[in-house]
């Protein structure tokens, strides 16, 4: 639990510039040096001297000494079976590291700085993920807000990991949710926003969360902008769409299709999220003119070509489901060509996505469907499909 010695205390001390030090920082060194080497006594020594030496008016203003203020302090929240002459060592380490910054340790001692910033980062996140696994929501909030803290402190000496920090967010966001801090809540989703890691589901669990809090007119003007302000932008519009949807107010959903139409065809995100929509809305001929665009702007995605598949496959069934209750001859016929072109449309999207990503096993295994559904005479065919799944899966089980 001595995290600075497995750290390398004496290495960080003997890096470090070269100052004139004071006689209680000198002798503070001494003492952690003996705490170091087994001398459990020599840790308090340290802590009263570097606690006189925090307001003698000689001392008090010197960086080191904040330096090794925070570094002894947390040797007692580090390790539990010290007796603590600290009630709250955390804090007292943390507010040490911002006076020694405050004081100008940040280029001087900047490796001591982070070393011991990021080891309390660390051990912070890895205790709030994990109170958050067991359920424990209000001590994961504890924890992340001393992993804001102490990622707060490390901007001014060094550069926060930006995935370190997007992971922060994004857990603090699920937290406070589900705390119903939904200030907090809305200030995180801000932040992960600007820093490019916000995700459509987690936009839509604030906004039930603020809903049912709040009211539904409150959710509304939390999503509302995405629609706004930047319909264009995939991810926003998904957003709005995907919230109106699950509300049910799908007349309002067909109004903004209509309205942002001209967004088609121009990128193929937004043009599968239009094409989705008309899928999801039972437009099934709108959704195929889309999908059909959809192609032309990334015939390569796979995400098109899946949704084209089984839309597709859908229309296929709503013919043939058409034909059986169909009177006239003529008007059956019809019906069972268009349901046959259907089908073969949709098998030929699969194997196109098969052909890009062979292994797929979900297609393969929806391919193999089709070719049950339409009891497709080809032996061969349906043996090498077989053969197919059956080696995607025993990768997938090795991958495992």
């Amino acid at each position: 639990m001595r995290w600075l010695s497995t750290l390398g205390l004496l290495a960080l001390f003997a890096s470090s510039p070269s100052f004139a030090q004071s006689k209680a920082v000198k002798k503070a060194e001494k003492m952690l040096s003996k705490f170091e080497d087994g001398k459990p006594t020599a840790l308090t020594k340290a802590w009263e001297v570097l606690a006189d030496a925090r307001t003698a008016p000689d001392t008090r203003d010197d960086p080191e000494l904040w330096v090794l203020v925070a570094e002894t302090a947390y040797r007692y929240e580090a390790d539990p079976d010290l007796d603590s002459p600290i009630p709250e060592p955390w804090d007292t380490t943390w507010k040490a590291w911002d006076t020694a910054i405050g004081k100008g340790a940040a280029e001087p001692f900047a490796d001591r700085l982070l070393t011991g910033l990021m080891t309390m980062e660390s051990i912070a996140n890895a205790e709030a993920t994990n109170a958050y696994e067991a359920g424990r929501l209000d001590e994961a909030w504890t924890q992340l807000d001393r992993v804001v803290r102490c990622q707060d402190l490390v901007r001014q000496v060094g550069r926060v990991d930006p995935m370190r920090e997007l992971a922060t967010f994004k857990l603090g966001l699920v937290v406070a949710t589900q705390l119903g801090k939904l200030d907090e809540a809305r200030e995180l989703h801000t932040a992960l926003d600007e820093a490019g890691g916000r995700k459509t589901g987690i936009t839509l669990t604030l906004a039930h969360a603020i809903e049912e809090s709040e009211g539904v007119a409150a959710a509304e003007a939390f999503l509302a902008p995405y629609a706004k302000k930047k319909a264009s932008d995939a991810a926003m519009f998904e957003t709005w769409l995907g919230y109106l949807m699950e509300v049910g107010r799908t007349d309002d959903v067909r109004v903004l299709l209509e309205a942002n139409q001209a967004d088609v065809g121009k990128a193929p995100k937004i043009t599968l999220i239009h094409a989705q929509s008309w899928a999801a809305l039972r437009d099934l001929e709108r959704a195929q003119q889309v999908y059909e665009q959809a192609l032309k702007v990334d015939g390569h995605n796979q995400q098109v070509l899946r949704g084209y598949a089984e839309l597709t496959l859908a229309r296929g069934r709503d013919f043939a489901a058409q034909a059986s209750e169909a009177k006239k001859w003529k008007e059956r016929k019809a019906l069972r060509t268009q349901r046959d072109e259907a089908f073969m449309r949709g098998m030929s999207l699969l194997q196109a996505s098969r052909e890009l990503e062979p292994g797929h096993l979900q297609t393969l295994q929806r391919l193999r469907e089709v070719y049950e559904e339409i009891e497709l005479d080809d032996p061969d065919e349906i043996a090498a499909l077989d053969e197919a799944i059956r080696e995607a899966e025993e990768a997938a089980k090795s991958a495992e």
